[in-house]
Parts: structure tokens; C-alpha cells; sequence
């Protein structure tokens, strides 16, 4: 009994071990929300370098959670009936919203070889 019950909890390490990461989720990553109309993603930037995360949003009111994940700056822009940025700072969580929400960018602040990362997810508002 005593080595079924020793194999049985060795089992259940072993699976935990292995799962753990799935269940866990990736570090900074966002799941998706009731209201979520883009995303979740993540993206890599190069310095200076800027990425449309959402396009053709069909002017709806909506937010931009951006996770910084990297080591510098990171900019969201909400385009629509006028325009909302906001930075970033790194390790830091923003959720900007906008009006008649059209575009989403992102844009790296990091100068010569550095990058940026993050997570994001787009919800209508």
C-alpha cells in the first residue's frame, strides 16, 4: 500500500511539473475578457519601431490594456473621434481608452539596439 500511494504522489508531482507551466500562463500575459475585441497578444519591437495591434475597429468606444514586459518604453495609441496616448513605463500596467475607437498602436521608445515587449488586449468599452 505504502508503494502504491509513494508512485501515486511521484505521478502527481511528475504531472504537476510538466503542466505547471500551462497552467500557469506565460509571465505578463493576458487573458481574453468578456468585451475583448483584440487580442491577447504579445509583441516584440525593435527601438523606434512602431506596430498596428488593432486596425478597422469599427469606431466602437474601447480600451487598450498594454502589459511592459521589456526594458524600456512603450507608447499605445488609441486613434479615433481624437486621439489618446499614453506611455508605458517599463514593468508597469496601462489601460487607455478611447472613443469611436479606429486604430491601435504600439511604439518602442528604446533607442539604437534596444527592444521592447508586451501584452496586450483590446476591449470594446
Amino acid at each position: 500500500m505504502k508503494t502504491a500511494f509513494a508512485v501515486l504522489v511521484l505521478g502527481m508531482a511528475a504531472a504537476l511539473t510538466w503542466a505547471g507551466p500551462a497552467l500557469a500562463g506565460k509571465p505578463g500575459g493576458l487573458a481574453p475578457g468578456g468585451l475583448t475585441i483584440g487580442g491577447p497578444g504579445d509583441s516584440a519591437l525593435a527601438a523606434s519601431a512602431t506596430e498596428t495591434i488593432a486596425a478597422s475597429v469599427q469606431q466602437k468606444d474601447a480600451c487598450a490594456t498594454v502589459i511592459n514586459t521589456g526594458s524600456a518604453d512603450v507608447v499605445v495609441t488609441l486613434t479615433g473621434s481624437g486621439t489618446q496616448i499614453t506611455t508605458v513605463p517599463t514593468r508597469k500596467t496601462v489601460v487607455a481608452c478611447a472613443g469611436s475607437v479606429q486604430t491601435v498602436t504600439l511604439h518602442c521608445n528604446a533607442v539604437g539596439t534596444g527592444t521592447c515587449t508586451a501584452s496586450w488586449r483590446v476591449d470594446r468599452d
